[in-house]
């Protein structure tokens, strides 16, 4: 859930999270200071084993629907209501607005780490047709076209 919501392109954006996602996704939620859950769901297939996810940051999860809060995982802080408003709402101390970057340089070079793993990599295979090398090949050929597929 939430994918297209932040560009992949971005540097940033460090894959899809849980059991179908990047290790740098995982391990960077595992390691995180706070998880802030936006009209999402906490799945068995995003946390894996409960007692092991994320199991040093606070959570804090907004939703719509109140069903949803702490049905899979035990938040900190519920918020619900309206997402949109409910963000606009959030203020950001000043200091923390003109935040330097270079602090968070030790988080990234760890994530470049488990980046460097390349989990989603493979070889190429002529044997057999796989997933990966598929869409590559269909997405090179269709590069030059107006497509939806």
């Amino acid at each position: 859930m939430g994918l297209g919501a932040f560009p992949s392109s971005d540097s940033h954006f460090v894959g899809m999270l849980g059991m179908h996602g990047t290790i740098e996704a995982n391990l960077a939620m595992h390691e995180a200071d706070v998880v802030l859950c936006v009209s999402a769901r906490f799945n068995d297939r995003v946390t894996g084993k409960l007692d092991e996810f994320s199991p040093h940051s606070p959570k804090i999860h907004i939703d719509i629907d109140p069903s949803n809060i702490n049905k899979v995982v035990k938040v900190d802080v519920p918020i619900i209501g309206d997402c949109a408003q409910i963000l606009g709402a959030l203020v950001v101390r000043p200091e923390l607005q003109q935040l330097d970057a270079s602090r968070l340089a030790p988080w990234w070079t760890r994530i470049g780490v488990w980046r460097a793993r390349q989990c989603l990599g493979f070889s190429k295979r002529y044997d057999v047709i796989l997933p990966q090398q598929l869409t590559m090949a269909l997405a090179a050929t269709l590069a030059s076209r107006d497509v939806i597929v």
